[in-house]
């Protein structure tokens, strides 16, 4: 976050160091002007072109490795230095005779003077233009950068106002320029506005150094963008084969239910160990069900608490990241069925992209997994039926 510079030069070509910004905006205006970088669509990518390019300021020129950026320019009156200097009209100033002064000389002391510095200022930051939903952890990290950039650069706006209000008070204090003498009238005015515009330069200068203190000093403060929260994972062909047995009390022996393919395919919009968004599809029994990943890691497919379950699926952060189905015992309560083998895993990588999948899925809409019909249908296919007889299903 930096400050653009320009040089003053006076009227005889001399170079003057007085650091000042060019910018079009209103004195009091504190909004942001928005880049939003062209063709940038991912996470690397914005922080690519960041470090390449940076933000533009407000004239177009662009500062690499640089977020946010603001510019001032230095006024006295509503006019720059050199404006004024070709405008003394602009500043108002009375004055008197200075008595006391033998010899031809013509001695003024100015009584009044209307003079103020002001600073115009203009903030801009990048606008990364992202499809992440505003619920996902990509969208909070970006909201998080932004919020930093605004801090940043509105700090730098209000060093500045510090800077001309300190501008202000020692100008109004100064003497320097508030008495003259010359052999004309004329003369002693130009002095007396010669050395009123020495001061302007002079106390300008100042008040830029100031600013530039604070400048460098805030500057070393960078903020980073976080792109392991811009990240999607998916996988597919999660398949695991089982048989399952129910006990009769009928027979008083456990009944072979044949075999059973359970199979999951799923993206998760974010760190499937941390976000709710995405979703998983599991095919069970030859039927799939739909539901939200964040559901799902809460409570375990096709419906029961983890704590409990008969299967789930699990994130592995590994190098590289899996995913892996585990077919545990059915719950507890449920003396009377069991899968064989028990404890059978099964692991496919995970799929990493920065693009946003599974993210069509809104934490507003999940629900519980039991709650969806497809599942409360398997529910009731595989719940032993109190009775004395075989265990039917509907």
């Amino acid at each position: 976050m930096h400050l653009r510079m320009l040089h003053f030069v006076n009227m005889s070509g001399v170079p003057l160091l007085l650091t000042i910004a060019f910018m079009t905006c209103s004195v009091d205006a504190q909004e942001f002007v928005l880049d939003s970088p062209p063709g940038v669509r991912t996470c690397s990518e914005v922080k690519q072109f960041v470090k390449l390019n940076g933000v533009a300021d407000v004239i177009g020129t662009r500062h690499p490795d640089t977020w946010g950026y603001t510019v001032y320019r230095l006024l006295v009156n509503g006019f720059t230095p050199d404006e004024l200097e070709k405008q003394p009209n602009a500043l108002k100033f009375t004055f008197e005779p200075l008595e006391g002064f033998g010899g031809q000389q013509v001695c003024l002391r100015m009584t009044a003077l209307d003079l103020e510095f002001q600073a115009e200022k203009d903030m801009s930051r990048i606008d990364w233009k992202h499809k992440w939903p505003k619920e996902s952890q990509c969208a909070q990290e970006w909201d998080r950068v932004v919020r930093h950039i605004e801090v940043h650069e509105r700090t730098h706006v209000q060093d500045i106002d510090d800077a001309v209000r300190n501008l202000n008070t020692r100008i109004s204090k100064m003497q320097d320029f508030r008495a003259a003498c010359a052999s004309t009238r004329a003369e002693a005015i130009a002095r007396m506005w010669k050395l009123l515009f020495q001061a302007i330069r002079t106390e300008g200068k100042k008040a830029s150094e100031e600013f530039e203190k604070k400048r460098e000093k805030l500057d070393r403060e960078k903020v980073q963008l976080d792109c392991s929260k811009c990240k999607s994972y998916s996988f597919e062909g999660l398949i695991t084969k089982l048989r399952s047995e129910f006990f009769s009390n009928a027979t008083k022996k456990w009944v072979d239910q044949g075999e059973i393919q359970l199979a999951a395919s799923g993206r998760i919009c974010g760190d499937p160990s941390e976000t709710d968004l995405g979703y998983v599809d599991v095919t069970f029994n030859r039927q799939t069900v739909h539901f939200p990943w964040g559901t799902y890691r809460k409570e375990v497919a096709p419906g029961f608490k983890k704590i409990n379950a008969g299967q789930w699926i699990e994130f592995l952060p590994m190098t590289p990241p899996q995913f892996e189905l585990t077919v545990g015992e059915p719950y507890q309560s449920n003396i009377l069925f069991r899968w064989l083998p028990p404890g059978q895993k099964a692991r496919v990588p995970a799929v990493v992209s920065e693009e946003p999948l599974g993210c069509e899925e809104s934490a507003s809409e999940l629900r519980p997994v039991s709650s969806i019909p497809q599942v409360r249908k398997l529910l009731t296919r595989f719940t032993p039926q109190p009775t004395t007889g075989p265990l039917r299903c509907e």
